[in-house]
């Protein structure tokens, strides 16, 4: 695990991005963690980019009365797909920080979150970085098991940026330079669909600068968001999420999801011809042996760094639903044409 020490030798430019669509409920609180930042507040500026809110989020923000905080209208004239994209390219374009820090309206953050990503950025002088997100307040099991399964998710992301095959990030806690953001072109060639704002943006500077990205492993460094409530709500954004896998380019990624896809669709059969063949029956026990075993460690080893081990009676639910759930999920995410998201149906 990354330990700061926050012994700065100089003090680099922030610009925290924050693309919001109707965040009422939550703006407020994600503001106010950003006011009690141990990093300085003079080298700090918050970008709220507003995506067409109808509730009262702007008026919110600006009863706040924070100096540091600017909210600016997406202004859309002409029909888009990309819309955070867009936010996104839009405070970029408004800033003139060397750091840009992007997370959501409905996030949480500790008191030394941008003192750890700037004490990471400083020390391994890499220029895009990955960095973790949790869900938080859970009220029942459905969201319980969506945590498990969303630090699994996390965990894996940061192992594969570790060994040099980063496949996917989370846009509410990615940091990149703004000199990198332009020197790439944005979004430019890949906003063709309207996610992807975080992990195909990975994969275009991996594309050109593969030494130069990060997973900043800290616990300081957690973000905090929530599950979806209901399974509607789920399965829209995992769809999403899948939907980007068909962009990928870099063959290692799409050989590992492909193989990880393959592997639970045989497992899944094996488990409807395990009735007919006690051969077959013999093999698949086998086979869910290793799989408990090795996801389970790695779940564990991420409730650990979370500090939720609260959550531990839950992954035998999670390693058994998991198989169908990447069968479905990873079928609708490719073959899906939309999806809403934000309100809005898109692609």
């Amino acid at each position: 695990m990354y330990i700061p020490n926050y012994n700065f030798q100089r003090y680099p430019t922030i610009s925290i991005v924050v693309p919001v669509r109707n965040e009422e409920v939550h703006i407020g609180k994600l503001l106010t963690d950003i006011q009690s930042q141990t990093y300085p507040s003079e080298f700090i500026e918050v970008l709220v980019i507003d995506d067409d809110s109808t509730d009262n989020t702007v008026q919110i923000i600006t009863e706040l009365g924070y100096k540091n905080v600017k909210v600016i209208p997406l202004k859309v004239d002409e029909k888009i797909n990309a819309y955070k994209k867009r936010a996104i390219t839009l405070g970029v374009n408004n800033s003139e920080a060397e750091l840009i820090v992007t997370t959501d309206g409905d996030c949480r953050v500790t008191e030394n979150w941008i003192a750890s990503i700037v004490d990471y950025y400083l020390k391994e002088k890499v220029q895009f970085i990955s960095a973790p997100v949790s869900y938080h307040l859970e009220k029942t099991w459905f969201e319980k098991v969506q945590t498990i399964e969303f630090q699994y998710l996390i965990g894996a992301a940061a192992a594969c940026i570790k060994n040099g095959i980063p496949n996917t990030c989370n846009g509410a806690n990615m940091i990149f330079t703004r000199n990198l953001f332009h020197e790439i072109d944005g979004y430019e060639g890949i906003d063709m669909k309207a996610s992807g704002d975080d992990e195909m943006l990975l994969h275009k500077v991996y594309n050109k600068h593969p030494n130069l990205i990060g997973f900043l492993k800290s616990k300081s460094a957690v973000v905090l968001t929530y599950a979806k409530n209901d399974f509607n709500g789920f399965l829209q954004q995992r769809i999403r999420w899948a939907s980007n896998e068909s962009a990928f380019t870099d063959y290692r990624t799409s050989t590992m999801l492909i193989s990880i896809f393959l592997f639970n669709l045989v497992l899944l059969g094996s488990v409807v011809y395990s009735f007919y063949s006690a051969e077959i029956s013999t093999y698949l026990k086998v086979a869910f042996l290793f799989k408990f075993l090795f996801d389970g460690i790695f779940i564990l080893q991420t409730l650990w760094f979370f500090k939720r081990i609260s959550l531990l009676p839950y992954i035998i639910l999670v390693i058994i639903l998991y198989t169908p759930y990447i069968i479905i999920v990873g079928l609708l995410g490719n073959f899906s044409t939309t999806y809403v998201w934000k309100g809005r149906k898109v692609r």
